[in-house]
């Protein structure tokens, strides 16, 4: 049921990801259409011509397609399918709806299961690089690692060897490798905790000590509701500056945030010393935020913080010998500690 006001003006139906093909008809016509080409997560957003919106009661109809699994809207996503006009509201759909299956099939008998491709060991890489071994590159850039988030140990001895076993098949040690730090991901703690993406972003800071590598940091241009945040223009921009200055002689661009280099206890205060300075340490939005301090518990508290010339010192009145900190030390931080080139600091602990 739309409102009388919208009627005989443009709408737009979202119907979430589907599985897999499907085609969608308001009022009887068709709006849209989608395949999903080979992907699991196609969302489909249809537009409505006005001249389909009637005020009141709208029929809407989904046709779908599918050929693996129970196939249909996607169960349990938490985004409710509706039907929205940009700057005038929404409406949202019914939880159910009526259905009719019109052909269903039995699946082709096999022998076994077949694993998906990701699955297998070596899969992805003897059909995605193996092949191209033989063509000459320039260096690597590389975006990965959410599903090594619960085993950061494992990934430090992995991605490193990985990274030179490429270098050899590609017969020079000397290929640049340029990977991404994942970016800020799910809901924001309300105090200081252990969560497993601050140790993943540790791990791929480690890596950065395997000879001609660099990090984009990401951490501030995550999505906290979706693993693969859409901006990848500023990831592409973040990588491009460590290749203009390794690979095409731009020596004076600036390719990090600031990088913790060391801590030194001064009494009630922890000062943190950094490199990739980019001319100078600035908080965004004018307050340090992001940094939590411990004494030897290591039990975790907010911290205040302020720039001190070329470092930083942290402190809280809750904490009166202090040991430890930490920055940006969650799967969604809040961090504001920038240099001057505009790029984010690498989160850090001390308490190693």
């Amino acid at each position: 049921d739309l409102p009388a006001d919208w009627a005989r003006k443009d709408a737009n139906l979202y119907l979430g990801p589907i599985t897999q093909n499907s085609v969608a008809f308001v009022n009887g016509t068709e709006v849209g259409r989608r395949n999903n080409d080979g992907h699991e997560w196609v969302f489909r957003t249809h537009r409505i011509p006005g001249n389909l919106v009637k005020p009141g009661r709208n029929v809407i109809a989904v046709r779908i397609f599918n050929e693996v699994g129970l196939g249909g809207f996607h169960p349990g996503y938490p985004a409710p399918l509706k039907v929205y006009r940009d700057g005038a509201g929404e409406v949202m759909l019914p939880k159910t709806w009526k259905c009719q299956v019109e052909l269903s099939l039995e699946p082709a008998k096999i022998a076994r299961d077949l694993p998906r491709g990701y699955k297998v060991p070596c899969a992805l890489f003897n059909a995605m690089i193996a092949p191209f071994t033989r063509y000459p590159v320039r260096g690597f850039l590389w975006y990965q690692g959410e599903s090594n988030a619960g085993r950061p140990d494992q990934h430090s001895i992995l991605f490193p060897a990985m990274i030179s076993s490429w270098r050899k098949l590609w017969g020079d040690e000397t290929l640049p490798f340029y990977f991404v730090q994942l970016a800020s991901y799910q809901a924001r703690r309300e105090k200081p905790c252990d969560e497993t993406w601050a140790f993943m972003r540790e791990s791929q800071t480690k890596t950065l000590s395997l000879p001609h590598t660099g990090m984009a940091i990401a951490i501030d241009i995550g999505d906290a509701t979706n693993v693969h945040p859409k901006n990848k223009q500023d990831v592409g921009r973040r990588l491009a500056l460590w290749a203009k200055r390794d690979c095409y002689g731009e020596t004076d661009t600036v390719v990090s945030g600031p990088l913790f280099a060391s801590s030194t206890v001064e009494g009630d205060r922890i000062r943190i010393h950094f490199t990739h300075l980019g001319g100078g340490l600035q908080a965004k939005g004018g307050e340090l935020k992001g940094f939590a301090i411990a004494c030897a518990d290591k039990q975790f508290v907010w911290a205040k913080a302020t720039i001190d010339g070329d470092s930083v010192v942290v402190w809280s009145e809750d904490i009166t010998n202090p040991e430890y900190v930490r920055y940006a030390w969650a799967n969604n931080p809040e961090c504001t500690l920038y240099n001057a080139a505009g790029l984010p600091a690498v989160p850090f602990r001390t308490d190693k």
